[in-house]
């Protein structure tokens, strides 16, 4: 069964910069893989604190094409684990770019999605226990660290 996730943070940048930004690409880090570099795919370091324990996963992140709404941009995002992906959470999202004043540089930037816990069963008991936690960590520090390498571009 899958369970909802939604994280915001803003962003000091007008959403036109946001958004050019994503599309870029330039705020994700390089893989080394060339057909991952060369594509809508990248693969990233995904840091996650809870209960005072730094976890660190390597996730591979794939982007769709954005598309306009009424109230800003919304681009499709898919992430998994890039080793041992049946092990672990896969996200299904979309980051939001919507701006909040016309004349301030101002944009908040969201991650509205789903994730379906691994592992069957036993995947589900442990999201009970501990995984639910551990993917709103992981959709929190995703869109803060996204927030704050837009805005140091």
């Amino acid at each position: 069964m899958a369970e909802r996730l939604y994280f915001y943070d803003y962003v000091n940048r007008k959403a036109e910069e946001v958004v050019r930004a994503l599309a870029d690409h330039s705020i994700f880090r390089a893989s080394s893989d060339a057909a991952v570099r060369e594509s809508n795919r990248f693969r990233d370091s995904l840091k996650v604190r809870i209960a005072g324990i730094e976890l660190d996963r390597e996730v591979e992140i794939e982007l769709g094409e954005p598309q306009t709404r009424e109230y800003g941009v919304v681009i499709p995002v898919r992430w998994k684990a890039a080793d041992a992906a049946g092990l672990f959470p896969s996200i299904e999202a979309v980051i939001e770019v919507s701006p909040l004043d016309d004349d301030l540089p101002l944009t908040q930037l969201s991650l509205i999605g789903e994730y379906k816990p691994p592992l069957g069963v036993v995947g589900t008991i442990g999201n009970a226990i501990l995984g639910h936690r551990l993917a709103e960590a992981a959709v929190r520090s995703f869109v803060t660290e996204l927030a704050r390498r837009i805005e140091e571009s």
